[in-house]
């Protein structure tokens, strides 16, 4: 989650400023406004934290390359320029599509965790050495900043939720209440096992969905052919012979025209239509709908609902058992409570 940087005036005529996080600039904006108007402050510049690629020599040595992540190209040059180097180039990194780390590599840094905490290594150096090894760009980036979040004093269920997106919500949730309770280990133990569980889950699911799903598209791809290309094909072969079709044939025949004529439009319609599905589907309303009614599919749900209540129990004991922040534990698990009511 990138941070955003404010300046502001306030009433007295005091310069303000501050750090949000927020997961686009439109978001950044809104929160910042709301506070604004809260505190009467007018805003006069609003910065996105970046990653700026640099490239250094100090006293006649090769240049060095490396990365730092600043509010403005000026911050990096200044903080160099303090470090005695000579800046030769600095310039904003690239913007690349950011993808989100494999299971394997997420289930490997929380196990590896876990069994780290377990030998009474401090939890600082668990991340630092476990973030020098991560071979993912974004989990080691997520891992790097949790660990300076956390040297800077900040909230560690605040530090992990951040990065969310690449940690994912609920390792980001557990991780983050696993600081605060009395069994870190336990509780990354119990995360891992979930996530690989969920993976094995969706790997099963999705081989045993691979023979009905081509199955269909074999049948749809049939049903196409013949009213697209047999049907008319043998429907005219009759006219051409002076039979008279049946009603049922001839307003058949005449669908099947309309459907070739406009095919399409048809298929415009069916991937806008596809695409809003999808989009909805990502929305709290639409991840609230399809939680609430997958329970009910025939084959599905059943499996679903004991995978559920069993990621429930085991997830409950482990946060429960712990010394602290007993509270938070039971908010995370009325999450599952109400999946499962529903």
């Amino acid at each position: 989650m990138p941070d955003f940087r404010f300046v502001g005036i306030s009433n007295t005529g005091r310069t303000v400023q501050g750090v949000i996080a927020a997961d686009t600039g439109g978001e950044a904006k809104k929160k910042i406004k709301k506070m604004a108007a809260h505190h009467k402050v007018k805003i006069s510049k609003i910065q996105k934290r970046k990653t700026y690629i640099y490239k250094i020599q100090k006293n006649g040595d090769k240049p060095v390359t490396g990365e730092q992540k600043a509010f403005t190209k000026q911050e990096v040059q200044q903080a160099l320029s303090k470090l005695g180097y000579k800046v030769l180039k600095i310039q904003p990194k690239i913007g690349l599509l950011t993808l989100k780390p494999p299971a394997a590599d997420l289930v490997t840094f929380v196990r590896l965790s876990a069994d780290l905490l377990r030998e009474k290594l401090p939890f600082n150096e668990v991340l630092q050495l476990l973030s020098n090894d991560l071979n993912n760009p974004t989990l080691r980036d997520a891992v790097r900043q949790i660990n300076n979040d956390l040297r800077q004093g900040k909230d560690s269920e605040e530090a992990f939720l951040k990065q969310e997106k690449a940690l994912g919500k609920f390792t980001a949730r557990m991780l983050g209440l696993a600081s605060k309770s009395g069994n870190m280990a336990d509780i990354y133990e119990s995360t891992a096992k979930f996530l690989e569980r969920n993976a094995e889950f969706r790997k099963n699911m999705r081989q045993a969905l691979i023979m009905p799903m081509f199955t269909l598209l074999i049948l749809f791809g049939a049903c196409i052919f013949y009213i697209a290309y047999i049907f008319p094909e043998t429907a005219k072969l009759f006219l051409k012979l002076g039979s008279e079709l049946p009603p049922m044939t001839t307003a058949t025949l005449q669908l099947s025209d309309f459907l070739i004529a406009n095919m399409p439009i048809f298929m415009v319609v069916m991937a806008v239509a596809t695409g809003g599905l999808l989009y909805f589907l990502r929305t709290p309303q639409g991840k609230f709908f399809k939680d609430r009614y997958i329970l009910k599919f025939p084959v599905i749900g059943p499996i679903v609902h004991k995978t559920t209540i069993e990621i429930f129990c085991r997830v409950f004991y482990s946060l429960y058992s712990g010394s602290g922040e007993n509270v938070d534990a039971i908010l995370v698990c009325r999450f599952f409570i109400c999946f499962i009511k529903n």
